[in-house]
């Protein structure tokens, strides 16, 4: 075989070769989020749904960004749901009456509320959780209707759904309890559409040291 040839072939496998372990390595780091890779990692898929019960790609469904110093405004595709208990500040047992493409069940369900995080009341109650509780409890009674949507993911690590809430009355949840420093605003990856709004009220009631902030 000539030299040029022989060159020539050897570049050609070279390159072929790189190219294999690049779509390799990528294949291993890059993060799926397929419902049957969800799925085998333990993680429910989100179901897929008409587009009005879906989060679009900008976040909150129906499409609109909300302002960092404006609460969120329940969104047309936001559905209403019967509180059956409180288990502490930011989760919540709810029924809904007709199953969708979101909640596909009318067994209840337990339900973490986005982007907050309250006190914990077990193993050992820390401080201000019985507060925070008693804030949830009120704004979300038991037997009452409130209203949800989801942000980008629906469910967590732990088999409970994610949720935005609303009062029937249009005033969001996760904001009031931020304001009154029964909660703090969390950022968890995909679900951070309102979390500029919530960090906002969360400097605020720091400042002010109201709530757990003035106590713990």
């Amino acid at each position: 075989m000539a030299r040029g040839v022989r060159i020539a072939v050897t570049t050609v496998v070279v390159a072929a070769v790189a190219a294999t372990a690049a779509a390799v390595w990528i294949a291993q780091v890059e993060p799926s989020d397929s419902p049957t890779a969800r799925a085998s990692a333990g993680h429910a898929p989100t179901p897929a749904g008409p587009p009005s019960l879906v989060a679009p790609p900008d976040g909150r469904p129906g499409g609109a960004s909300p302002s960092p110093t404006q609460p969120p405004a329940r969104p047309a595709a936001a559905f209403a749901m019967t509180v059956r208990y409180v288990y502490d500040g930011d989760t919540l047992q709810l029924q809904h009456d007709t199953a969708n493409a979101v909640v596909t069940t009318t067994n209840p369900i337990r339900v973490r509320l986005i982007g907050v995080d309250t006190p914990e009341t077990k193993p050992t109650a820390q401080c201000w959780s019985a507060e925070a509780t008693d804030a949830l409890r009120k704004l979300a009674p038991v037997g009452s209707r409130i209203w949800v949507a989801p942000d980008r993911d629906s469910w967590d690590d732990h088999g409970r759904r994610l949720f935005s809430a609303w009062t029937d009355d249009g005033r969001f949840i996760e904001g009031e309890l931020v304001a009154s420093g029964a909660a703090k605003a969390i950022r968890v990856w995909p679900n951070v559409t309102n979390h500029p709004y919530l960090s906002g009220l969360e400097q605020r009631a720091a400042s002010e040291r109201t709530g757990q902030w003035g106590r713990c």
